[in-house]
């Protein structure tokens, strides 16, 4: 998986830089890192530059800006003066200017990493994931050229397919249903019946995003199982807090995975809670 982004050394001193500094009443410094923590965000939950569909406060928390969200948005729209700023509007919708000149080699970097992963995964599960140009490993190909917005999308879509059966609707109503079964999974074992799962939320994108990364439902509802079965995690802790939220459980595949590992088979959708890590260690 890309772990980093190519970062520009004009940026330091570009007028647009420096602009938005001013309009933000922030150092140049803070902005570079604002920026940056953007982009990075943006590799995970908006991989196409397109921003749309998140809320100010989305963008806003990306970036680590903690003052008002609207106005650090509409600072990245204006501060290119006549130009274009950092954000943009193109065809009704707000995307990150010049995303794919600037990281498409990220791009196709991770996709092709990802998809590898997949491809691999699918093997080792009898699956394959053929219909996508590919390099004789299922990793999809794109030739010398940055891989464009269409390309980027084939590619997700035909090689992070949901192993789970799901309704005839479009793609994004399937990743919805699956998603809503793992979080009423989950409301149910840690008894949260009050909990809210919108669409843009963070705890939303992550389930999305792991179901798109290649597990299946099954897969998810169990590490939500093992997160329960964790004492550390169900709040007997130094501090007492509890760490259960479902976005913590699918942040990332190494959270997926360390709780996938907690989960005695016994344990699906059940309620028990182990009371220490002996008796996890030594039990049956």
């Amino acid at each position: 998986m890309t772990d980093w982004i190519p970062s520009q050394v004009g940026l330091r001193d570009h007028p647009k830089t420096r602009r938005l500094a001013r309009m933000l009443d922030a150092e140049p410094p803070h902005v570079i890192g604002y920026l940056h923590c953007l982009w990075y965000w943006a590799l995970d939950y908006a991989p196409d530059g397109d921003v749309e569909d998140f809320e100010p406060e989305d963008i806003a928390d990306a970036a680590g800006w903690t003052g008002d969200p609207d106005i650090f948005v509409e600072s990245l729209i204006n501060c290119g003066g006549k130009k274009l700023g950092f954000l943009a509007r193109v065809e009704g919708r707000l995307v990150i200017h010049d995303w794919e000149d600037n990281q498409g080699d990220a791009f196709r970097a991770r996709v092709q990493a990802a998809a590898k992963k997949r491809a691999q995964r699918a093997r080792s599960r009898g699956h394959e994931t053929d219909d996508v140009p590919n390099n004789g490993d299922g990793v999809p190909e794109f030739g010398d050229s940055v891989p464009t917005l269409r390309d980027l999308a084939r590619a997700k879509d035909q090689t992070r397919p949901i192993k789970t059966p799901m309704s005839n609707g479009t793609p994004s109503d399937r990743w919805s249903e699956a998603a809503t079964e793992v979080f009423d999974h989950w409301r149910e074992v840690m008894q949260h019946p009050d909990a809210k799962f919108k669409s843009k939320s963070k705890r939303y994108r992550a389930v999305v995003g792991r179901l798109k990364d290649g597990y299946t439902v099954d897969q998810l509802k169990r590490a939500v199982d093992g997160c329960r079965a964790s004492p550390h995690n169900m709040g007997q802790n130094e501090t007492g807090t509890v760490y259960d939220d479902l976005e913590l459980i699918c942040r990332d595949d190494v959270h997926v995975e360390r709780f996938i590992a907690r989960a005695k088979p016994e344990m699906v959708g059940c309620r028990q809670v182990i009371t220490s890590e002996e008796e996890w260690f030594d039990g049956d």
